[in-house]
């Protein structure tokens, strides 16, 4: 799954929690947090937000916040 797959998914996933999607002013990806670069690695394997909150003992909801980071910076990254 390339970049843009991944940002599609992330944005999906996002959608699925009722939140909207917002852009973010982040320049470059290499911003991303241990975590966050980790969540998005769960999520381009194809694990869901369950399974990835269970993988790494979080929370669903917080996956989901920091697949909506993630998606904000690589959306940022690819509007350059």
């Amino acid at each position: 799954m390339d970049v843009d797959a991944f940002a599609k998914r992330a944005r999906k996933e996002l959608l699925a929690t009722g939140k909207k999607v917002r852009t973010s002013t982040v320049e470059t990806r290499d911003d991303l947090t241990t975590q966050k670069r980790q969540i998005g690695r769960l999520a381009l394997d194809g694990l869901s937000n369950v399974e990835i909150g269970g993988r790494l003992l979080i929370s669903q909801p917080t996956v989901a916040h920091h697949l909506r980071k993630v998606s904000s910076k690589l959306d940022t990254c690819m509007q350059d």
